[in-house]
């Protein structure tokens, strides 16, 4: 890929384990600042399957983006961004059939519950001009987008118990924004604090039986921008508020662990004081743009 001059981008992640099981981390995460390619895997489920199938994916992707970018280099092109978001999807369904794979292969050796995890992946797409931002997702992993002179923006679609209410009607935009955001009990109605005890119910994931349902999208990039890959762990503790004014005011070599250890904070509280406190693992990479 040919890159334009004197642009830089610079990558920080953290990720940590839930306190309810240290010992396995079942989120997964790919920095490659080399080759402008980010993504972050959440297990499903809180088990051994979740783990398998998180790293599964990455390994997965992260073999099919290295190749993918050895041969534009090889042919010094610079593949148009709808280009990229189609090889995006690709990987993607390539995780999911080799992840549906392993496990009929395990299915015979040990009992797992089902493996499935869940997908944001990013791609960096340099041209005359710039970057693009290709990207491609599946589950409820996020990807942000905070620009210098605008609130933060939510670039990916949660595949989420809220979302299908949405889609069919019970909720509206509004609501639905306005639930996933609470803070207390008491800016609900009963019927909505049942919604968002039900938010993080995901309704499609890598490794599914179900057929896959690719989301992908793609977004000028321009200096002074900065991206925010992360797992639920992180968006179900945080507010968009809370995650945008760390953002905002932190370096960018303290930036994603700033974030995990908020959402760890958070998820410490009491939930029936603090009402978005979830204990789970936690994983933010944070991308920064600058020429």
């Amino acid at each position: 890929m040919n890159q334009p001059e004197q642009a830089t981008f610079l990558f920080t992640a953290h990720s940590v384990a839930s306190d309810t099981h240290r010992e396995r981390n079942e989120d997964q995460l790919i920095a490659d600042q080399q080759r402008g390619f980010a993504a972050v895997f959440d297990g499903v489920g809180g088990s051994m399957g979740g783990e398998i199938a998180s790293q599964i994916a990455a390994r997965v992707i992260q073999e099919g983006w290295e190749r993918l970018f050895t041969h534009w280099q090889t042919d010094a092109t610079s593949p148009a961004p709808d280009d990229v978001t189609t090889r995006l999807r690709e990987l993607l369904e390539q995780a999911h059939e080799q992840i549906r794979q392993d496990g009929l292969q395990r299915a015979g050796v040990q009992r797992l519950e089902s493996q499935a995890t869940t997908a944001t992946i990013a791609a960096l797409c340099p041209h005359a001009d710039g970057y693009t931002l290709a990207y491609a997702s599946v589950g409820d992993s996020r990807l942000y987008l905070l620009s210098p002179d605008q609130p933060l923006t939510c670039l990916t679609q949660d595949d989420s118990y809220l979302t299908l209410l949405l889609q069919k009607g019970y909720v509206t935009a509004e609501d639905a924004e306005r639930i996933e955001q609470a803070t207390s009990r008491d800016q609900l109605s009963d019927a909505e604090y049942l919604y968002f005890q039900r938010r993080n119910g995901i309704t499609q994931a890598l490794g599914d039986a179900q057929h896959l349902g690719v989301h992908t999208g793609t977004r000028e990039l321009t200096p002074g921008m900065r991206l925010l890959l992360c797992t639920d762990g992180i968006h179900d503790n945080l507010t968009n508020q809370e995650i945008e004014r760390i953002l905002r005011d932190t370096e960018i070599a303290q930036a994603a662990q700033a974030l995990v250890d908020a959402a760890i904070q958070r998820s410490r509280a009491e939930n029936r004081v603090i009402l978005r406190a979830k204990p789970d693992d936690m994983t933010a990479i944070v991308i920064d743009y600058h020429a």
